[in-house]
């Protein structure tokens, strides 16, 4: 559990998922500082091989502070509002391009 969060460097945050079975580090945290090179870098673990759309709640944040910088290929997000704590949610989206043809 921090207060304000000042991201000056890499913070890894492990992620485990077997399955429909997923586990990861957790932050409470008030508020983020982005420093121009500090983010929360995903480290899989135990084999784990992250896919678009995997999701992991990765712990707390207060509503409406600024959300931690996340490296290439994952997306930081605040989910609904309870009490005036979000949950921080922690995406896969890895770049590409989806064509349908018929």
């Amino acid at each position: 559990t921090v207060g304000t969060l000042k991201l000056t460097g890499a913070l890894p945050i492990r992620l485990w998922k077997d399955g429909a079975t997923s586990s990861c580090d957790t932050l409470q945290l008030t508020d983020v500082i982005n420093d121009a090179d500090g983010m929360i870098v995903p480290r899989p673990m135990n084999g784990y091989r992250p896919k678009a759309g995997d999701v992991f709640t990765i712990g707390s944040i207060a509503e409406g502070a600024t959300l931690p910088a996340v490296a290439k290929n994952w997306k930081i997000s605040a989910g609904t509002a309870e009490n005036g704590i979000c949950p921080l949610l922690l995406e896969r989206t890895p770049p590409g391009l989806m064509l349908f043809v018929r």
